[in-house]
């Protein structure tokens, strides 16, 4: 009796210890007190128990409601800590809209390059040093010549200590169809946050509108490469400059004869055999559902010469498909985040689900997993500022867009690298072809629901191969039945308030999936 206590107390021990470092599946909503709503926009790992994120809140200074540059701290599950504003009505830091990679960790302090309205109403870049604890040490900012407006979208370390910042910049030389230019801004900062140069590139358009969303510099050539778009009627295309560590164009990629490879290059990284990965997003020609044209998440691998290796895409639906970040794992695969659009090819507006891919070191498709943190099929949420964390997990944050009143905040993700947890309802919808969204339009309401919730499908041939399955959150099977007509009733009104998954199968494929939250 004494050893089998002894067994079973090594044993539990053992369990524990195994069971305390697996990853925990954490999707939390952080609500800030004194705001209204939240955009979190990047995160930095500060240690294994706590994160910093960084992002804009709306809170009214003097009875009006004012957009502020906010910093979140949280622990490793999410909960709130505290949070720290600036600005005001005379200094407004704008919301951050398109921004990458906005918040850096270097050498015990935390670095971020964003935009400002001043009170003369001059659009400038800023960049501020805060410490660990959320306090701005400095702010440097930065005009355009003769009052032209400058933003700024991303920032990285230099190889000399500095830092490199890029973002757009408008000018009225040379002018073009009566209105001033937009070219990428690329800035050199020493360490003080003081400017050693600026300089300005565009393609070949002048009618064009340039931006510059990632930078990065290589540690053996000092080159420095930037990524973006340039956009104008009819053409978007993704642009790769190439420039030395004084800010001389070595070489530039971009025009519409490229778009076949690249239409936006989002964030780009330095990959472990010294090549360069971007995530993207790539523009198709096809005309989708009146004007809105068809995209594609796409990843683009090059070589210190901007020699293409690879580019690759990884849809064939909807309207709007988006790669927006990549880490490199230690095995030499990515993980990559992004967006898909569901509903958008409906008519039912933009219901943007996040997706986390991983693919392997040729950009080759390993797995996807969609999931989505909003209660209304007409939200959108948009991943941002993913890292890999020092216990080798996944964590990121999102930017979402409510179309109802409903609130709207800054929130956490965290997961391992294989992106799935039993007790979540994160990983699901991997099964669903292309051509099920194409061709059958279904509603789902009212949801949140108090029990009855009506559902409708479109453009599908009813009978004993069309069924629905609820599951709830441990992916256990509620309810079954056959689906027999294009309007029918799903009722809840016995199960427990929760989240449950509605899945629409016909021929034994699944062609619809979706959250139903049940409030009485």
């Amino acid at each position: 009796m004494k050893y089998s206590r002894i067994i079973f107390f090594i044993h539990t021990l053992i369990l524990s210890h195994y069971l305390d470092g697996q990853s925990t599946f954490v999707q939390k909503n952080i609500p800030l007190p004194g705001t209204t709503n939240g955009f979190s926009r990047d995160l930095v790992e500060l240690n294994s128990n706590n994160f910093l994120l960084i992002g804009s809140a709306t809170a009214y200074i003097g009875g009006e409601l004012h957009n502020r540059l906010t910093v979140a701290s949280i622990d490793a599950n999410g909960n709130y800590l505290w949070h720290k504003s600036y600005g005001n009505n005379k200094f407004n830091y704008l919301p951050m809209i398109g921004s990458y990679q906005m918040l850096l960790k270097s050498k015990g302090y935390l670095y971020s390059a964003l935009s400002v309205v001043d009170s003369n109403n001059r659009q400038a870049g800023v960049f501020i040093k805060f410490n660990l604890n959320g306090d701005t040490l400095w702010q440097r900012k930065s005009y355009g010549n003769n009052g032209q407006d400058v933003s700024f979208f991303s920032a990285t370390p230099s190889e000399d200590n500095g830092f490199l910042i890029c973002g757009a910049i408008q000018t009225n030389t040379p002018s073009y169809n009566n209105h001033p230019t937009v070219s990428v801004n690329v800035r050199k900062k020493n360490a003080n946050g003081n400017e050693i140069w600026s300089k300005a590139f565009a393609t070949t358009n002048l009618d064009y509108v340039n931006i510059g969303v990632g930078i990065l510099q290589d540690s053996v050539t000092k080159n420095i490469f930037v990524t973006g778009y340039e956009t104008g009627n009819p053409y978007t295309f993704g642009i790769l400059f190439i420039l030395d560590s004084l800010g001389t164009l070595i070489n530039k990629f971009g025009s519409p004869q490229t778009r076949p490879l690249f239409s936006d290059l989002v964030e780009v990284i330095r990959t472990r055999d010294h090549n360069y990965l971007a995530a993207g997003v790539l523009v198709s020609d096809q005309i989708l559902y009146s004007s809105y044209k068809k995209s594609l998440a796409s990843l683009v691998k090059f070589d210190g010469y901007g020699t293409i290796i690879f580019s690759k895409t990884y849809d064939t639906l909807d309207v709007y498909n988006a790669n927006t970040h990549v880490v490199e794992l230690a095995d030499g695969n990515f993980i990559v985040s992004g967006e898909i659009d569901f509903l958008m090819n409906h008519y039912y507006g933009k219901n943007g689900f996040i997706r986390i891919m991983k693919v392997d070191k040729d950009g080759n498709l390993l797995w996807k997993k969609y999931f989505n943190n909003r209660n209304d099929s007409n939200n959108v949420e948009e991943p941002n500022g993913m890292i890999l964390t020092s216990n080798n997990q996944i964590a990121f944050t999102s930017v979402s867009y409510e179309a109802s009143n409903a609130p709207v905040y800054f929130t956490f993700y965290k997961t391992d690298t294989n992106y799935c947890d039993p007790n979540a309802i994160g990983c699901y919808a991997t099964g669903i072809p292309s051509w099920a969204k194409e061709n059958y339009a279904i509603k789902l309401w009212p949801n949140p629901s108090q029990g009855i919730v009506h559902l409708s499908i479109d453009g599908l041939h009813f009978g004993d191969n069309t069924r629905m399955t609820v599951q709830n959150s441990l992916g256990e099977n509620m309810t079954e039945a056959p689906l027999l007509d294009a309007e029918s009733n799903i009722n809840l009104t016995d199960f427990k308030n929760g989240i449950y998954l509605l899945n629409i199968y016909h021929s034994g494929i699944r062609i619809y999936s979706n959250k139903i939250i049940l409030q009485k």
